[in-house]
């Protein structure tokens, strides 16, 4: 999703990010990184999965199916709230979290960038840094949730509980799919080591787990966008 990132220069570089409204990735992304804090909106659209990291487990949404499957694009829910990951609403900003420092840069897609940079007026200005605040709020928030869900995916990896959930499809003598992801063994729900797993993290392990339930129900709704692509 992002094609070249650096440390975003406050000074030179506001003027010249693009609205929020107006900021695309120019790659289609297919899976995105979420957090937990997300998770229940985002389960309103998107089927949630995990894949392994470097640094470990990855927990994502699924937001298109091939290169060319837009269906990230953001959507409105019935109470107006866009329903795109925060990560698509914060583009191109985006923090890279080493896991162990909270003095983290903000780092911005050069691509993504507006062309030129405009002088803003003093007003204009002062709207653009406090919505630049915002989003650097949001991606602490991000970063925080994932904190938190480390040792989550860690135990239940531990426990077995995730199986391979390799998204292969064919239509029209054309093969498409995503390799790689995870999904959790609906046997786990239930089991002693699951009871052990809400014991020790407590609503948030419980909320994961549940709305990566309902969230699997959304492949549907992307097969059919698929299907009315092509």
């Amino acid at each position: 999703m992002y094609l070249s990132l650096r440390p975003f220069d406050r000074l030179s570089d506001l003027a010249r990010l693009p609205e929020p409204e107006a900021a695309r990735p120019r790659r289609n992304p297919v899976v995105v990184s979420i957090s937990p804090v997300e998770m229940s909106h985002l389960a309103q659209r998107f089927p949630t999965a995990w894949r392994r990291d470097a640094t470990g487990w990855d927990l994502v949404a699924v937001t298109g199916l091939t290169k060319t499957h837009d269906y990230w694009l953001p959507a409105p829910a019935p109470d107006g709230a866009v329903i795109a990951p925060l990560l698509l609403r914060t583009f191109p900003l985006t923090l890279l979290d080493d896991g162990a420092n909270d003095n983290l840069p903000v780092l911005v897609d050069e691509t993504a960038l507006s062309l030129g940079a405009p002088t803003l007026s003093e007003e204009a200005r002062a709207a653009r840094e406090a919505e630049f605040d915002r989003r650097c709020i949001a991606l602490w928030t991000f970063v925080n949730s994932r904190r938190a869900l480390a040792p989550i995916s860690a135990a239940l990896d531990a426990a077995g509980a995730f199986r391979p959930w390799d998204l292969a499809f064919a239509r029209d003598e054309a093969a498409y799919g995503i390799g790689g992801l995870h999904c959790v063994d609906w046997s786990y729900l239930g089991s002693e080591d699951h009871r052990r797993l809400v014991a020790e993290f407590g609503w948030i392990a419980a909320n994961v787990l549940t709305m990566h339930r309902v969230s699997q129900h959304r492949m549907n709704t992307l097969l059919r966008d698929m299907a009315d692509k092509t």
